[in-house]
């Protein structure tokens, strides 16, 4: 009996002995042999940002056995047709990114990333292509002399709108410096397309407009400089709702647009033939006498003019004074005017007996019903021009000015009310 029972103990232990045995050899298995390799992932972005570099980016990936922060990594890449492989060194961890340099132009390059885990298990992401663009040839013939310097309150980065025009001769001279720099960079600096106001993204607070620039319209810009004295070819600037206290050497401009802040800090030039002003700050007195080349004058929300003398403006063409606080008008030393913008505006009296060419009038009331009304209104439109069956001649008028006998004095004469 007792050797039984030893014998079974015996047993017992033997048996313990071998399923450790057995459990050490498994784990001892399981830790030596990985033949698991990294789970196949993607390259994301191939970016082109010049003719000679490229930056490359990829998803880092995970394995059964290796900690994903452990996986390796290495990028690489040929020419279509080259048995050459490049790559870029040493693998590494957490590895995502490679900015390659020293490509060239006009070339298909084949690229795939390599992935190894602490076992040398590797897996190859599959192959992409990507075509190097073509090299930059610099422009040349650009002019460096003749610019135009810009600053603004605008952030870089943001999207400025702007227009510029010139001879045709000389526009392909014409650079935009972002970087303010005075040459040349390509990806920075533009040329300019020549088709009315173009979105740019700005660069750098301060730019420069090279080239002779005839027209520059530049509203809406938060502009607080402008520098034209390196550009006597400027003849048409349009620069309203901006940021100036100020514009110097404006002798050469005949078409001028802006703010009245900045006009009453700014000497005028005489030859002016166009001048639009936006009210900004009050005007205390407006005096146009001295612009006897005028043929354009815009004064329209100038709440601060409640008079205008115009009788040394008898090249005026086109006149519009809508919402100011002008009461009388006296237009009988503009036998040229065509078209007569005078809406809520409260006038009492309009002189046009010398206005041959008037076709085109602006004339309602303003708001709490003040303007030309009654015998007032009534002088004014027998004083009109009477004009051709078929010829264009319109005037705009508020429902209460619209009386019959007005419609009848306007009819005979050939007006039509719009």
């Amino acid at each position: 009996m007792k050797l039984i029972k030893d014998l079974q103990k015996g047993t017992y232990l033997l048996l313990m002995i071998v399923a450790l045995v057995v459990i050490s050899c498994s784990k001892n298995d399981n830790n030596s042999i990985d033949t698991e390799s990294p789970i196949l992932a993607t390259i994301t972005k191939i970016e082109t940002t010049a003719f000679d570099t490229a930056t490359i980016t990829w998803d880092l990936t995970t394995d059964g056995q290796t900690d994903a922060k452990e996986l390796t990594y290495q990028l690489l890449w040929q020419m279509r047709g080259s048995s050459e492989v490049k790559n870029s060194g040493t693998p590494k961890a957490l590895f995502s990114t490679y900015k390659l340099t020293g490509l060239t132009e006009k070339t298909t390059y084949r690229v795939w990333v390599k992935v190894w885990d602490k076992a040398g298990n590797t897996t190859e992401y599959l192959v992409q292509e990507f075509t190097t663009p073509a090299k930059p040839i610099n422009p040349t013939g650009l002019d460096t002399t003749n610019y135009i310097q810009l600053t603004t309150e605008k952030k870089v980065g943001e999207i400025i709108s702007f227009s510029i025009d010139g001879d045709k001769i000389d526009k392909k001279g014409f650079w935009i410096d972002f970087n303010n720099n005075g040459k040349w960079d390509e990806g920075i600096d533009v040329l300019p397309k020549f088709e009315g106001y173009l979105d740019y993204t700005l660069k750098s607070q301060t730019f420069r407009i090279y080239g002779k620039v005839i027209e520059l319209f530049c509203e809406y810009l938060e502009l607080t400089d402008l520098n034209i004295s390196h550009n006597p070819f400027l003849r048409t600037l349009l620069v309203e709702n901006n940021k100036l206290p100020s514009i110097k050497n404006l002798e050469h401009i005949t078409v001028l647009s802006l703010d009245s802040h900045t006009m009453l800090n700014s000497t005028l030039p005489t030859n002016l033939s166009f001048l639009d002003i936006t009210e900004t700050t009050a005007i205390p007195a407006f005096d146009v006498k001295a612009f006897k080349n005028l043929t354009v004058l815009l004064i329209n929300g100038c709440k601060s003019i409640h008079s205008l003398d115009l009788s040394q403006n008898p090249q005026l063409v086109r006149l519009e004074i809508n919402n100011t606080n002008i009461t009388t008008l006296d237009l009988s030393k503009q036998p040229n005017l065509a078209i007569l913008h005078a809406s809520e505006a409260p006038l009492t009296s309009v002189n046009i007996q010398e206005n041959t060419e008037l076709h085109w009038v602006l004339l309602e009331l303003t708001k709490d019903g003040k303007g030309l009304m009654g015998t007032a209104l009534l002088d004014f439109i027998k004083a009109l021009p009477t004009k051709k069956v078929g010829a264009v001649a319109n005037i705009k008028l508020s429902p209460a000015q619209q009386t019959d006998v007005v419609k009848s004095l306007l009819q005979s004469k050939h007006w039509e009310i719009y």
